[in-house]
């Protein structure tokens, strides 16, 4: 468990080279939180199980495809909360891989298919996905928070260097003005920094990733 205590979750993004470009495995979620909208392989992360682990073994229960661990890289950090209804609130752990995966099968979780990363349908995936997934494929790392509205679609608020920059994007301080007991911005700055890089450089972030326990 994060120091946050945010139940954490995992994404992989398998990447590979078509004779039209490159492609990215994404498909329509069929049952859970997120239900029709379009998503990339994951879940949740079992007790004791390393986050790299977890992404592991999800992809191959959802689409049918084995990869070994040292062939994902761990590029994203990305905290989800949703002052309105904080049990959606979460951690994921994103998975960047590139290489030839052969055939994704269908499964009762998600209906895969490859995707052109430059024809990426971020009006049907979640709102964030706009400001991250396109670097993150390239291989651009990204650690940041979003703040989803009331309708439990809309990022309003964000530490991410591009939110505001994208037409349509609600103007908010990233000091959240969340109430109760739902972590804001500000209080998790100090855990994870809202900043991008080629790769996450904590210690603390490497160390739970691997599945190593905090010293």
């Amino acid at each position: 468990m994060n120091s946050l205590g945010l139940p954490e979750v995992c994404v992989v993004y398998l990447v590979r080279d078509a004779e039209s470009g490159p492609e990215v495995l994404l498909g329509r979620k069929l049952t859970g939180l997120g239900k029709g909208k379009v998503v990339a392989p994951g879940g949740k992360l079992e007790q004791g199980e390393s986050p790299r682990a977890a992404a592991a073994r999800e992809l191959f229960e959802e689409v049918g495809i084995e990869l070994e661990l040292d062939l994902m890289e761990s590029l994203g950090v990305l905290t989800y909360l949703f002052p309105t209804k904080p049990e959606w609130n979460q951690l994921s752990w994103a998975f960047r891989a590139h290489g030839d995966f052969g055939a994704a099968r269908a499964s009762a979780e998600i209906d895969a298919g490859w995707v052109s990363i430059f024809e990426l349908p971020t009006e049907d995936m979640w709102d964030d996905a706009k400001y991250w997934l396109p670097a993150f494929l390239g291989g651009l790392g990204v650690v940041a928070t979003f703040e989803f509205g009331p309708d439990l679609s809309t990022v309003v608020a964000s530490d991410h260097r591009d939110f505001g920059t994208i037409a349509g994007d609600v103007s908010r301080s990233t000091s959240s003005t969340s109430s109760g007991d739902t972590p804001s911005l500000r209080d998790q700055a100090d855990v994870f920094p809202g900043t991008t890089g080629p790769r996450l450089e904590s210690s603390a972030l490497q160390e739970r990733l691997e599945g190593h326990p905090r010293s």
